[in-house]
């Protein structure tokens, strides 16, 4: 692994910004898609790219060089939520050493809860959410190296995909290519090859163009499926097409975040979104637990760090959060008293490894702890 910058500062989640409505919450508002705590993400996503969509009349864009070494286009949203810390260098490219500490940092609004790997194959903190860049034919919003604005979204707003929840093949958020931006081009479509889900083993929660929050279910037409991917195929989808496509609507006390810059285009046929279904139609709610993926923990400890300093007494628990972000795996503290949790470490460690830091970590506060095959137990000596 790469080394890395500087770890110890606690990231903490900024609110996006309260965009104001213009939609009506539908009977159905309280649903259980539409409180998911993947719809939930979805809604704040939704209000990140409305913001940069009205600062900069465009969808935020990934840039790619030959070797993946640009930036993704999540990575120009976390410049205004970072409001603190280091800043992203973009003269460089995303896993440049002087960006190292920008991108060691996890990315909340980015994660499902329902996913619990936390870092990509990369050995970077991770994103469960990418951008929708079409079929493989026929474009998405998120094409790498490609402007979009809300004019080029042909098939209507409503009727176009923007981001999707993946379970496979991650990668950091800052990273351009299949890790923030992906085309659905093998079926199934859901839980397949493409590593397209939110967790679920029948389903996945999607988010489209208008700020809305949809389900898809295994039991959606696929051609439904790529139609609703590629923003100007000049195919919306059919009537008859769309009874296993299901809204999730936004509650009434959720924030808001509805793409306002242009009124969505009228389709060549009626929305899809919002009919009826019929009971065997709908897709199956209850929740699944996913297959855990498989971590290398050894050689994530081994993982090479340029330093690790918190110079400042930190809290136990503070300081173990951000080595739980480093190896991308759970620290588990349940077995610690709250006053050994709270107690006050300071470190300061140079050319190191994350296992290193853990060790000392542990010597300090006097615990002792347990490696398993994927999480970490901090136990009382």
């Amino acid at each position: 692994a790469p080394d890395t910058a500087n770890a110890g500062t606690k990231s903490s989640a900024t609110s996006s910004p309260e965009i104001p409505s213009t939609e009506t919450p539908s009977p159905d508002a309280a649903s259980p898609e539409a409180t998911s705590p993947e719809g939930q993400q979805l809604k704040i996503i939704a209000g990140m790219i409305n913001g940069a969509l009205n600062r900069n009349q465009q969808f935020p864009s990934g840039t790619s060089a030959p070797a993946n070494t640009g930036w993704s286009w999540i990575a120009t949203l976390a410049d205004t939520h970072f409001a603190q810390g280091p800043r992203r260098r973009i003269d460089a490219s995303w896993d440049a050493p002087s960006n190292e500490e920008y991108v060691r940092r996890s990315f909340p609004p980015f994660l499902n809860p329902a996913i619990q790997q936390l870092a990509g194959d990369d050995n970077f903190p991770t994103t469960h959410f990418v951008g929708v860049a079409g079929t493989g034919t026929a474009p998405g919003i998120f094409r790498d190296n490609h402007i979009t604005k809300t004019e080029n979204i042909k098939d209507g707003l409503s009727q176009t995909m923007m981001v999707a929840g993946v379970t496979k093949q991650l990668g950091s958020w800052a990273r351009p290519g299949n890790a923030t931006a992906r085309a659905f081009t093998q079926e199934p479509f859901i839980n397949g090859p493409d590593g397209f889900g939110t967790g679920q083993a029948d389903q996945m929660t999607v988010l489209m163009a208008d700020g809305s929050v949809r389900v898809l279910s295994q039991k959606t037409d696929p051609t439904v499926i790529r139609q609703l991917a590629a923003m100007a195929d000049g195919h919306p989808t059919k009537p008859n097409q769309q009874a296993t496509v299901t809204p999730a609507t936004t509650p009434a006390s959720a924030t808001p975040a509805v793409v306002s810059q242009m009124p969505d285009k009228p389709a060549t046929t009626p929305p899809a979104m919002g009919s009826a279904s019929t009971p065997q139609d709908l897709p199956i709610t209850v929740p699944v637990i996913p297959e855990r993926p498989k971590v290398d923990l050894k050689a994530r400890l081994n993982q090479k760090l340029l330093g690790f300093e918190q110079n400042q007494p930190t809290p136990l628990e503070d300081i173990l959060f951000d080595v739980q972000e480093l190896l991308g795996v759970k620290i588990d503290l349940s077995k610690l008293s709250p006053e050994t949790r709270k107690n006050p470490i300071t470190i300061s460690l140079k050319a190191t490894t994350v296992g290193d830091v853990l060790r000392e970590i542990a010597d300090s506060a006097k615990v002792g702890y347990a490696i398993h095959e994927s999480h970490i137990e901090i136990q009382p000596k």
